[in-house]
Parts: structure tokens; sequence; C-alpha cells
């Protein structure tokens, strides 16, 4: 709560410290690290239906002279990445913003109830790897390369997302109006090519059915295999650059070394046969999900009651600036009409906030001086409501990273998301043309995490800590006239910065019209 209160008043600190034009496009952001702050139009961000009324306040005809009563605004976009940023601000590939895939940690912790022994796959390497000991009852940091290497997959992946969304605009009276928003969308989020340097020869012990202790690598099934791309990057044996999948399941080639006394077995060898190599097997018989993702859906849709008024500000004092000041507010809600990503989909997205609704707020103010610019910001937040999800992978061990060996029923609360954003804009500096950039950061707050079915086995502070994430980006934006009533915009969102998110960069037209 202390947390909380301290961030409100940061952000009402900055929006004073900060402190145009058809129709509007308020800052709606979303539980999404891919999408957080989508956009619905290139126009500038406070214009609210409102700049025949403020051409008017300065002095400036407009060739149609009533007021805006209607606007829509039709939208296609798209947006791509192939990096990220994980919790610790480190240059990552996507498949590893929530952590790289740890192998080893599918052995590690206790086992749940009415769980009593391991899936066949990680049963085989427990008893090969800790053959000392009884599953559910290794734990330890030791284990635990701090390069994030030994035992562990780095994911390259790319993503992109086409679609095509709308915003309908209608001024009721007294300064109030409602915005209406929705959109589709095309999404694919696929391991990628980009390691065109790991090409390895076929792994030696690539399944149990082929390669034996006896004869670990001569198998004439592995040999006929072409050289491969793996769609995953085996890190354990990268400390030797020229090894290759012969070398890393016969010799231990890897530099970091678990105890000797306390697991005797963990060899490099030993890891690449039981786990690196069988990571098809064990994903699938632990229910997960690895194909690549690629579906399309509705987006969430979007209703927001907004207010905005005008006031002239030194009219007639000759040596003080003539400008306008806006004060503004909209308050709203999102329906998740968009598809959710499912538990077990290890590269899946939502399209949308993954199927909680949300009530959302801002308020903000726009200075607009007669003769040059326009400057604004504004600050507020998202609130979104709690939901359960069925078979949802949980950690049995604070050491799991990215994976995990067991489902549960879970139910979850999203943290808020914060926003604060500043704006520099100018109306018709070159003819017809418009222009505005937007500085917008956004904070997630970590979620709550609560298990339907009390286990002690499942330990959810550990999705919990990962879970919160930061933006920031730009919005630059060009919209020119065609028509007192028509025009056309561009706008590119420009990723800035990140903590636990993708480093996403999105291009959008539009066309738009007021009536």
């Amino acid at each position: 709560m202390k947390q909380c209160i301290k961030t409100a008043l940061m952000l009402v600190l900055a929006l004073v410290v900060c402190q145009s034009s058809w129709l509007n496009a308020e800052i709606l952001t979303s539980y999404s690290k891919n999408d957080p702050l989508p956009m619905y139009t290139t126009l500038d961000p406070d214009t609210f239906l409102y700049t025949r009324t403020k051409l008017w306040m300065k002095g400036i005809p407009h060739p149609l002279g009533c007021s805006e009563r209607f606007g829509f605004s039709l939208s296609p976009f798209g947006q791509f990445a192939d990096r990220g940023r994980d919790k610790c601000g480190n240059d990552v590939e996507l498949g590893d913003i929530n952590g790289r895939w740890f192998m080893i940690g599918l052995l590690m912790g206790g086992l749940p109830n009415g769980v009593t022994s391991l899936p066949p796959y990680l049963a085989n390497a427990f008893a090969n790897l800790f053959p000392n000991n009884t599953p559910g009852t290794v734990n330890s940091e030791t284990l635990v390369d701090p390069a994030r290497g030994f035992g562990y997959f780095a994911i390259p992946m790319k993503y992109r997302k086409y679609g095509f969304r709308w915003e309908f605009n209608m001024y009721i009276a007294s300064g109030f109006g409602l915005t209406f928003q929705g959109g589709v969308a095309d999404i694919c989020h696929k391991t990628c090519n980009h390691c065109i340097q790991q090409i390895l020869d076929c792994p030696p012990c690539a399944s149990a059915n082929i390669c034996t202790p006896a004869n670990p690598t001569s198998q004439p099934t592995c040999q006929n295999q072409p050289k491969v791309c793996p769609r995953y990057i085996n890190l354990t044996c990268n400390p030797l650059p020229t090894a290759t999948a012969q070398t890393c399941g016969t010799i231990d080639t890897c530099t970091f070394k678990a105890p000797p006394d306390a697991f005797p077995n963990m060899s490099c060898p030993n890891v690449n046969r039981y786990l690196m190599f069988e990571v098809d097997n064990i994903t699938r018989e632990i229910g997960l999900c690895t194909e690549n993702f690629h579906k399309i859906s509705l987006e969430d849709l979007r209703l927001n009651l907004w207010w905005r008024q005008a006031f002239e500000v030194n009219r007639d004092r000759v040596s003080w600036p003539h400008f306008l000041i806006m004060p503004f507010f909209y308050v709203g809600g999102s329906v998740a009409t968009g598809k959710e990503k499912r538990p077990n989909e290890v590269f899946g997205l939502p399209f949308g906030s993954n199927g909680h609704h949300s009530l959302y707020g801002a308020a903000g103010i726009d200075l607009d001086f007669i003769d040059t610019i326009e400057i604004g910001g504004q600050a507020g937040f998202t609130h979104f409501f709690r939901r359960s999800f069925c078979n949802y992978p949980v950690p049995t061990s604070q050491f799991q990273s990215g994976i995990y060996p067991f489902q549960t029923d879970v139910s979850i609360q999203p943290g808020l998301n914060w926003f604060f954003s500043a704006k520099l804009a100018a109306y018709h500096f070159l003819e017809r043309l418009s222009f505005h950039f937007e500085y917008i950061f956004m904070h997630h707050e970590e979620d709550d995490i609560d298990l339907c079915t009390c286990d002690s086995a499942f330990m959810t502070k550990p999705l919990e800590d990962r879970s919160d994430f930061k933006v920031q980006v730009a919005n630059a934006a060009l919209n020119y006239d065609i028509s007192p009533n028509l025009g056309l915009g561009f706008l590119w969102q420009i990723p800035l910065a990140q903590r636990n998110a993708f480093k996403s960069s999105t291009i959008m037209f539009t066309f738009y019209a007021t009536f």
C-alpha cells in the first residue's frame, strides 16, 4: 500500500512539473509484455473532438465552422521484435525473458500431492544423475551455474503482429464524450534460425530407443541424419567454441562443475545425454506445447468516457503569451474478447490482457500556445480483475526457470498498471501537416498468484517475482489533412527501454474523419 501511494505521488509530481488536432487517442495500457501500450490511431492524444472550437478560441477560422460531433479512424499496423530485456535489464532472446530453460531444475524440488514419481524421461534422468537420492529430495543451489550456461537452453525467437484497429468517437454535451475502440490481429511468435552458427551434428542420444549406454554415439540412424540448426541453443558446452554434439555427448568440456562429492554423476556428457538431448520428449511428457504460435483473433474491446474543457489565458495581456489551458480526464473499461494464452503454450501470447477484464482512468492537462506549440502530460492507472486458470505450470523449486514439470489450478490477480506521459505537438506547422511526439513510461506491478488447492510442493513466489515489468516508448506521428473532414497519418512507436518485456517496435497508418 505504501508503495502504491509513493508511486501515485511521484506521478502527480511529474505531471505538475511537465506540464492538437482531430480525434482523441487516450493512452490505454494492457496486461501484455509484447504490446503493453497498444495504439489505435496516429492522431494527437489530447484532441477529444475539440479542434474547431480551439481554433475559434485562437481566432483562427476553420473551413467548416461548426464543432465536431462524430469521428472515426481506421488503422492498419505492424509490430515487430526479436529481442527483449529480462528483469535485470539484460538484452536477451525473446524466449529468455522469463528466464532461460533450466533443465536440471526440472529434477529439483518436491513432488505435488498424489504424485509418487517423476514422468518417465525425467525419472530416467534423475536415476542417472542422482543415483543415491530419492525424487523430491534434491534442491541445491550448487547445481545452478551462475553464468546460466550449464544445463540451460537459450531460446531465440521472432515476434510479429499485424492487425487492423478502429476507433469511434462521439461528443455528447458539456465537454463529455465517448470513445469505442477495438481491433483484430494476427500474431506469430516462433523459434527462429538466427542460430545459424550453432549448426550441429545429430545429437548422439536423441532418443533412448536409438542410443544405448554401450554404444552412445555410433548408431546408424543418428549418423544418417543431416546437420541441423536447433530450435533451442544448448548452452551446456558453450565455454568450448569447438564443441559439437559428439564431444558434448562423450567429453566433459564444461567449465562449471557441480560438487563431485555430493553429485558425482553431474557431468557435461550426462546432462546432455539425459536432459538436453531429450528436451522434446521431456516437454511432451510434462504436457507443454512447444509448437510455434500463430493465431488470428479479435483484440479486447474498450469503451471510454471523457471530459475536456479549454480556457483562455492572457487574451488581452499584450506583454504575456496568449495560450489555452485544457484539463481533461477519462475513465473506461475493457472487455476481454481477445483470445487468451493457454497455460501450456510455452510460446503462446495473448490478444489483449489474457482474459482479464479491466477498468482504467487518467487525468492530464494540455497547454496550447497560440503562436508556437502545444505541450501536455497525463498520468493514469489500469486495474485488472482476478480470474482462475486450470492446469497452470507452477515451479516446485525456487531454482526452476523457464519451464516447470508440474501444473496446478491457480487464481491470478494482475498488478496495477501505472503510466505517465509527456507530449510536444505542432498543429499545421507546415501547411496542413501536423506533428506530435510523446514519451510514455509504464510500470506493471507484481501479480498476486494463489493456489486454488493448497499444496506445499508448489511455489507461486517465483512467478510473482517475475511478473512485474516496465516499458518506456516514444510515439512520433505525422498527420496530413487532405480535406476539412478527412486526413491520413503515420505513427512509429519507438522502444526506448524495457525491463522484463519485449523490445517491440510498432508502425501504424491511419485514415481519419470527423463530422
